[in-house]
């Protein structure tokens, strides 16, 4: 070959080159790896372009770079205007997603909508609101993760399985409203805020074993939650588990304190035993209609209207080792139940609950 012909032959292979990277940074074709076949288009979060072209699936990763909040916010706006895109969100060097990183705060509505998923292993913390309403989340793996921020993934409606093998600290409202989350594991974290898991619709295994406080409206409206287990939690706050109307199993070994409206609407409760259970504040099992049986051995204290609407309600053991119980006025609300209540308290004094409250049988017990 001549040195015109090499030149010649050179110059058209550079310039091929240099026309295929240019076709790639603006979206137009697509990576081909070494075995030649074809594999998804990749960004940097650095260079994320204004609009993706329609292929199947995009990867956009911050290898090389350092993430900004601009970064973030082109991401952000380029996820809520796609259509129709299967996005892989690929940050293997980031330590943090800053608060409002993906917040979409108004919902479009598209009849074909983007899903995207997070890899992001070396993330420890997931800032307030990262999340929030991100409709096409499917999936997220965050196996450093210790933080979770407030309302981080609330309305994230696709998301179906989290898994935080090490967070200790998730923000309020979390979760709330993941209508399709199925399965919950945190087993490191010690306090469910308030709200956390609210209207998670789907709910049905939870795994948060090291829990000592369950917060405000935890998990109500869960509809679809059965059984939960809380081998070490203290606290059952306000609202906690209203309208779990499928929860039929409850174990809290070392609760003292149910808090008012915990339990309230949860219409599949049988049989319920709180060992250590030393107060129950007001509306706690309201409108439990099939509660037939409860057991709280310790409790000193049973608030106003605790088991109004409770029709179903036959037999309890309350009562402390002196066989002395403080009852609220009127805890059924005023309404007769069902049956005349048998209660037995720890030292075999004996109470009868009827219209008028109760009566004394013998012992020390106080209406």
């Amino acid at each position: 070959m001549n040195k015109t012909s090499f030149f010649m032959h050179s110059k058209i292979n550079l310039t091929f080159l240099i026309f295929a990277i240019s076709l790639i940074s603006f979206g137009c074709a697509e990576i081909i790896d070494f075995n030649g076949s074809s594999k998804s288009n990749e960004f940097s979060l650095a260079t994320v372009p204004r609009i993706l072209p329609k292929d199947n699936m995009w990867t956009i990763t911050d290898i090389g770079d350092t993430a900004t909040t601009a970064d973030f916010k082109g991401l952000r706006n380029l996820l809520i205007k796609a259509e129709g895109r299967v996005i892989e969100l690929n940050f293997p060097n980031i330590e943090k997603i800053p608060d409002n990183a993906f917040f979409n705060p108004d919902i479009i509505d598209s009849k074909v909508e983007t899903t995207f998923s997070v890899n992001a292993k070396n993330v420890i913390i997931i800032g307030d609101n990262a999340f929030y309403n991100c409709t096409g989340l499917t999936g997220v793996d965050f196996a450093e993760v210790t933080t979770i921020g407030a309302k981080a993934f609330r309305g994230c409606k696709k998301l179906g399985t989290v898994n935080f093998q090490k967070a200790t600290t998730i923000g309020v409202s979390a979760f709330h409203d993941c209508i399709a989350l199925e399965t919950v594991f945190i087993p490191k974290v010690q306090v469910i805020e308030s709200s956390t898991f609210q209207g998670c619709t789907t709910l049905k295994t939870v795994d948060v074993s090291s829990v000592t406080t369950i917060g405000a409206s935890a998990f109500s409206d869960c509809i679809t939650l059965k059984t939960v287990d809380f081998p070490l939690a203290i606290t059952i706050n306000d609202h906690a588990f209203s309208g779990c109307t499928a929860l039929k199993t409850v174990e809290f070994p070392v609760a003292t304190t149910i808090d008012s409206d915990a339990f309230i609407n949860c219409t599949a409760l049988v049989d319920i035993n709180f060992p250590l259970v030393e107060t129950i504040n007001g509306n706690a099992f309201m409108s439990c209609i099939n509660l037939r049986s409860i057991s709280f051995p310790k409790t000193k204290t049973i608030g106003a209207d605790a088991f109004t609407g409770c029709s179903s309600l036959a037999t309890m053991t309350v009562a402390t080792e002196q066989g002395e119980l403080t009852i609220g006025t009127e805890p059924f609300g005023g309404s007769t139940p069902k049956e005349t209540i048998q209660v037995t308290t720890h030292t075999g004094n004996t109470v009868i609950f009827n219209e008028l409250g109760f009566n004394h049988v013998n012992g020390t017990t106080k209406p």
